[in-house]
């Protein structure tokens, strides 16, 4: 079955959780989050989550779905001023990487931004996590001097990536 991007529903907020609780399982380093303080939160955090972020015009969450199962997800919101996308929580499933489902979540995440009137996007990347290092730069993400700690306690640095849409 071929894998479908497309934006989450509030009702769809089961998906998000799931898809983040594997997300932060499999990759620690890449999140502010850490699977200790989800894992668990109750329904209403997750229901908190979801409904105000796709219900906001300036904010939605992308999901891939192979079937039933949920393999991957991006968040984006606009900035005030409506020239910058901000992109976040990026995952795909490991056995799913290198189809074109990262690509297919950002693309959409950027389209939607571009018919918002953006002309640019930004986002974080852990410096260590190579591959994503790359994939961004196979995206047209060019590095910034914004760097900061992944999380408090944390040695990982992140670094603010940016494009030009």
């Amino acid at each position: 079955m071929p894998v479908t991007v497309r934006l989450l529903a509030a009702s769809e907020w089961r998906l998000w959780r799931d898809v983040s609780l594997q997300s932060l399982a499999e990759s620690p380093d890449a999140f502010r989050p850490t699977l200790a303080e989800s894992k668990d939160q109750p329904e209403e955090f997750w229901r908190g989550a979801v409904a105000p972020t796709v219900e906001h015009e300036r904010c939605n969450l992308w999901i891939a779905v192979n079937g039933d199962d949920p393999v991957g997800k991006l968040f984006a919101r606009i900035d005030e001023e409506l020239t910058t996308v901000y992109m976040g929580a990026l995952w795909v499933a490991p056995d799913l990487r290198g189809a074109g489902i990262g690509t297919r979540l950002m693309q959409a995440a950027e389209e939607w931004g571009k018919d918002s009137g953006v002309t640019r996007s930004e986002l974080w990347v852990t410096e260590a996590n190579q591959a994503a290092v790359h994939f961004y730069e196979y995206l047209d993400y060019l590095p910034t001097y914004d760097t900061q700690v992944l999380r408090e306690g944390s040695k990982l640095v992140v670094r603010r990536l940016q494009k030009t849409l």
